[in-house]
């Protein structure tokens, strides 16, 4: 929704693509700053795709189909696969990873 928008939801993938922004924008401010003070953090964001949850459990059928198989691993996400994305930006292996923005939807075809 932030990345690629989403028809009749233009609030939600206007305040989306406004952290998008604000990460990558400030991402690069602080690394400025870490170079100053020696600190070594990122700021990321991560975009879900469509994840399988109790609130994606009611939307109706037809959409919850579509939503599992616009992707190329053609089923929906679970909420581990965001936790791990979680994990991964917090660890010291993503040092180098600073002012961007995760996708976590399978290459979905549009929306996150």
């Amino acid at each position: 929704s932030g990345i690629s928008g989403t028809f009749g939801q233009t609030n939600y993938s206007c305040s989306k693509s406004g952290i998008i922004g604000y990460v990558s924008s400030m991402g690069h401010h602080h690394q400025q700053q870490q170079q100053n003070n020696g600190h070594n953090y990122g700021m990321n964001a991560i975009a879900p795709g469509f994840i399988e949850t109790d609130m994606t459990n009611k939307i109706p059928w037809l959409t919850q189909n579509l939503g599992r198989h616009m992707n190329s691993l053609l089923q929906g996400g679970q909420p581990i696969d965001i936790a791990e994305a979680i994990l991964f930006l917090s660890s010291e292996a993503s040092l180098g990873i600073n002012g961007n923005t995760l996708r976590v939807c399978g290459q979905h075809l549009v929306g996150a």
